[in-house]
């Protein structure tokens, strides 16, 4: 009688399936993963926007301000008095979590005019930032906020005017 020797092991036919199998797996899901990052990180640039938004809204806009610097200044002041120590504004993209009034890709930019205009072209200088913008309209200060994703340009439906 011949003994058979019995194998515990995969055969190689098994091995290449398995293979296979993974690897339509990583080709179909791994852009997925992708898509579902850029998701979050606009997710979070909203989240900063309600938050920006919420904090404006405090400021006491007044008709008898001088120029759109006494704006910028009071904005500033009270994003900086909002965000401070321990509850700051983190830039998703750039993971910046300064308040500026210089285009460099933070959290927050205040400013009473800008080099290119936020509702203009995509500008990489805005790239995940929240975007504040202070001016006088017919003497009226006007306080604009946008919201920008991961190329500078204005995510649709982020954009609010407050007027006092």
């Amino acid at each position: 009688m011949i003994k058979r020797r019995k194998d515990n092991g995969f055969t190689l036919i098994e091995l290449m399936i398995v293979i296979a199998v993974i690897g339509i797996l990583a080709v179909v899901l791994v852009p997925k993963f992708g898509s579902i990052k850029a998701s979050a990180k606009d997710t979070g640039v909203t989240t900063n926007f309600r938050s920006v938004a919420a904090s404006v809204h405090a400021v006491k806009l007044s008709n008898d301000v001088d120029d759109s610097s006494d704006v910028t200044e009071a904005v500033i002041d009270q994003l900086e008095k909002d965000f401070s120590d321990n509850n700051v504004l983190v830039n998703p993209y750039t993971k910046k979590e300064n308040i500026a009034d210089d285009e460099a890709n933070a959290a927050v930019i205040v400013k009473s005019s800008f080099k290119s205009n936020p509702n203009s072209k995509p500008n990489t200088d805005f790239v995940g930032a929240i975007v504040v913008r202070t001016q006088l309209i017919k003497n009226i200060p006007t306080v604009t906020i946008y919201g920008c994703d991961d190329k500078g340009a204005l995510i649709e439906g982020l954009e609010q005017i407050i007027k006092p």
